[in-house]
């Protein structure tokens, strides 16, 4: 019940932010995890993601009603459009109309919250294009989204430990460990060429390590692996 509302939630402040070519495009609501597929020429930046979830958090808040009624198709069309068709197209000479007030209407046969602060908080998960022209963003709505919070949270906050450095320099912190990996792997490069000219010289300037057999100069000599 709470990712259904998430979901028409979602979908109204995508297409308000993005712009009105913001189509949904597919949707899943697990237990544990939501999704939903839009139409968009390419996955959010992350200021737009942070604003899609302030919006929606804020919708939350403000307790809209959300009101399920029947109406016939015709005058639902004529009231609100084909935008009532974000969820797919529904049979019938009567939809089922999902409005959340002053916000957002859709026809939706799905179960739902009566107000938008029963949904709890929403967090966006993951957003990914998964072919062109269609971005796939993964949420959690209620008491499931403040638990994967928390786990981010804890997750982040190991990780600047392992890294040594305070939580809110952990980018820079992982970049300076991927720059000190480069220079290990750069070194250790530049250890094996001198090893390898150093056993080519040995091979040419010591006979021993020379063996003629016919027309055939053979060169061998070995390599410590340490």
């Amino acid at each position: 019940m709470q990712h259904h509302t998430a979901t028409h939630l979602l979908n109204g402040a995508l297409r308000e932010l993005l712009g009105p070519h913001v189509w949904q495009a597919g949707a899943y609501k697990g237990p544990e995890v939501a999704r939903i597929d839009i139409t968009h020429f390419r996955p959010l930046t992350a200021d737009e993601a942070r604003r899609v979830e302030r919006r929606v958090n804020a919708l939350v808040r403000e307790n809209r009603p959300v009101r399920s009624y029947f109406e016939s198709r015709t005058e639902a069309e004529r009231r609100f459009g084909f935008t009532l068709y974000q969820g797919g197209a529904v049979p019938g000479r009567e939809l089922r109309i999902v409005e959340i007030e002053g916000f957002d209407v859709e026809a939706c046969g799905g179960t739902h919250c009566t107000h938008t602060s029963e949904v709890g908080a929403i967090a966006l998960l993951d957003i990914d294009r998964i072919q062109d022209g269609i971005v796939r963003i993964t949420y959690a709505s209620g008491e499931r989204a403040l638990e994967i919070r928390d786990q981010h949270e804890t997750i982040l906050r190991d990780s600047a430990r392992k890294v040594g450095v305070p939580l809110e320099e952990l980018p820079q912190g992982i970049d300076r460990l991927l720059h000190q990996v480069e220079e290990v792997k750069r070194s250790e490069k530049d250890r094996w060429k001198e090893d390898l000219e150093g056993l080519v010289r040995r091979l040419l300037d010591d006979p021993s390590h020379r063996e003629t057999i016919g027309e055939v100069t053979v060169y061998s000599a070995s390599l410590p692996l340490d």
